[in-house]
């Protein structure tokens, strides 16, 4: 949970809004190899990217 609560405040900083919760869940698996399944314009391209640039 911990994890997550970085990452949401993380994610706030870096693009001026909240995360989607599935934007959480992905950044905070393991798995490189889980697709996430949002809708057009949902920022699939933010959750993807920030889920790298926190890890490094």
């Amino acid at each position: 949970m911990n994890q997550e609560r970085n990452f949401s405040q993380w994610f706030k900083q870096a693009t001026g809004n909240e995360p989607y919760p599935y934007q959480t869940r992905f950044a905070c698996k393991p798995s490189l190899f889980r697709k996430p399944s949002p809708l057009v314009g949902e920022g699939r391209g933010e959750g993807v990217l920030s889920r790298f640039a926190i890890r490094f």
